[in-house]
């Protein structure tokens, strides 16, 4: 564990290229701690049975009620797969549903920064 983490807990980074007339110019990076970015997600409440969840590109479950939250973190998190946490009959159409929903995010952020794949 690096002092870093052990100071300020969990952060990612979040970083765009700078395109100009169709040419690379640079890279722009903001370090994001895990707690800030995920706040919203962890204090969202509507209603007594209802939740929010987060996954990531391969359906491991980043977030979840029934999972640690970010801040309690002391080491790296092990993710589960969504399957652990949600059982349902819907589960694997939620999974789909939601990683193509990453996919399409993705490529519309790629495309509106002018990055190509």
């Amino acid at each position: 564990m690096s002092v870093e983490y052990a100071v300020v807990g969990m952060v990612t980074s979040a970083c765009l290229p700078i395109v100009a007339e169709a040419e690379l110019q640079g890279v722009t990076c903001i370090d994001i701690k895990i707690e800030t970015l995920f706040r919203p997600i962890i204090d969202f409440h509507l209603g007594r049975l209802s939740y929010a969840f987060l996954i990531d590109s391969r359906g491991r479950v980043l977030l979840h009620p029934l999972l640690p939250k970010p801040e309690s973190y002391k080491h790296e998190p092990i993710f589960l797969d969504m399957e652990s946490v949600e059982i349902s009959e819907a589960t694997m159409s939620i999974k789909a549903s939601m990683i193509r929903f990453i996919y399409v995010v993705f490529i519309q952020t790629l495309n509106e920064t002018n990055c190509l794949l």
